[in-house]
């Protein structure tokens, strides 16, 4: 499905030998404080503008945990290993000790953040909160595998059960990040499985991977870095982002569907992974471009900025804003525009009517608002009529037939409502599938 947006990807595991050489400890401290005096590593890591990163995936599984046909998932245990240049990590290694590596901890440098789709409750990037070993190499090659059990979901079909073949594909991608600026790549045209153990219930006969081909981004990273402290320095995160008391936010919103996971007519709930794609204009983060080089956007991580706290209704459980507690990029334009999607698993109220079961359409709104903030100060408003499809993939109980978003400034508070039509479909005994439109 998604061979032409987003990447699948390998995991992987590492096995290192040690390399001795002649450099001695106190080499190896002078290195990593040479490497890292400076070093922000929330500031993307390409050298010019004109240059894009490139990201070198090799998928390794290590298991496959669980299949549920019923359910349409599929668990993994698996890893991504991640391979890039970053400009600002190279070195000489004749300037110590004939050191050409260095280990370090991950959460000392940039990485990046690939998020799996379809998983079920929180989305979270690969590896998140957790803490691995990052390899760097004197050119500046960073080798990075994060990894762990993955749980995704997995299209059917048991019309020939139990003689059955399932294709399941596992979709990686980046958030917030056009393609251009960072493109992923597939290291090789299959998975690692040199360390995978058999399933006794499931044979692997094939694994395959893919990955889309971004398009190529005259700034050097001296100017991202001087470019982030003119932003940052004084920025106060907490205050409302508008320059006058008697101005108002306005907030664009973009509705994205991937997938409906679940709709229960009886508890009368839908579970769906979406995202919201929001932009806004801060005052404070406008710049002249000629005076950085040219450079005319840049990318951060999302806890450094004002963002806005946008509640999905009616949900079971805690009330959370929408990717809470996720770490984000945020793309912010030189003009002060900041393009910012959180995003996750979202399980909502939905109103049903089963009257004409088995032939019936159902109508579920997602409704998000802000809270605390009244409407004439934050305003809310749709970017488009309809949900974005795109990278939808097809929900093997149900079609979706339409999507409808808009804006309800009605009220104290603003509110952006995101409709799905969808009909019932029913299976035949040779596998076709029928629905009442």
């Amino acid at each position: 499905m998604c061979k032409d947006a987003f990447k699948f990807l390998c995991f992987m595991f590492i096995l290192c030998c040690f390399h001795y050489k002649a450099w001695q400890i106190t080499d190896a401290k002078k290195l990593r404080s040479h490497l890292l005096d400076g070093y922000v590593k929330d500031i993307f890591p390409i050298q010019n503008e004109t240059d894009s990163l490139n990201l070198h995936i090799f998928f390794h599984l290590l298991s496959i945990d669980s299949f549920n046909d019923v359910e349409g998932r599929i668990i993994v245990t698996a890893a991504l290993q991640i391979i890039w240049k970053d400009p600002s990590l190279s070195w000489d290694p004749d300037l110590y000790g004939g050191k050409d590596r260095l280990y370090i901890s991950s959460d000392q440098i940039w990485t990046p953040l690939l998020y799996l789709l379809y998983t079920p409750g929180e989305m979270k990037s690969v590896g998140e909160d957790i803490e691995y070993v990052v390899l760097i190499l004197h050119d500046g090659t960073v080798s990075y595998s994060p990894g762990g059990v993955m749980n995704t979901k997995c299209d059917t079909d048991v019309s020939r059960f139990p003689f059955d073949v399932q294709r399941c594909s596992l979709n990686f991608v980046t958030w917030g990040i056009a393609p251009d600026i960072l493109i992923l790549l597939n290291h090789f045209n299959s998975a690692g499985t040199e360390y995978y153990i058999d399933n006794p219930d499931w044979k692997l006969i094939n694994t395959e991977t893919y990955a889309y081909d971004g398009v190529g981004y005259p700034w050097q990273i001296t100017d991202a870095k001087k470019l982030r402290s003119h932003l940052l320095d004084g920025y106060v995160k907490d205050i409302f982002p508008i320059k006058n008391e008697t101005d108002s936010l306005n907030l664009d919103i973009n509705f994205i569907l991937f997938s409906i996971d679940a709709f229960n007519e009886v508890e009368r709930r839908i579970i769906v992974t979406a995202a919201l794609q929001i932009l806004w204009k801060d005052p404070s983060l406008s710049w002249d471009p000629d005076l950085y080089g040219g450079k005319d956007k840049l990318s951060i991580s999302s806890d450094q900025i004002w963002r806005p706290l946008i509640y999905l209704l009616y949900t079971p459980g805690e009330i959370k804003s929408v990717g809470e507690d996720i770490e984000y990029f945020i793309l912010i334009l030189h003009d002060g525009t900041v393009v910012y999607s959180p995003g996750g698993v979202m399980n909502t109220k939905c109103e049903t009517d089963v009257s004409k079961f088995p032939f019936d359409i159902q109508i579920c709104v997602l409704y998000f608002t802000t809270w605390g903030i009244e409407q004439n100060v934050l305003s809310l408003a749709n970017q488009f009529n309809s949900a974005e499809t795109k990278y939808y993939v097809d929900n093997p109980d149900w079609k979706l037939i339409n999507t409808e978003t808009y804006a309800d400034d009605g009220g104290s508070y603003n509110c952006f409502e995101s409709c799905q039509v969808i009909a019932r479909l029913f299976s035949f005994g040779d596998g076709t599938e029928l629905s009442f439109l």
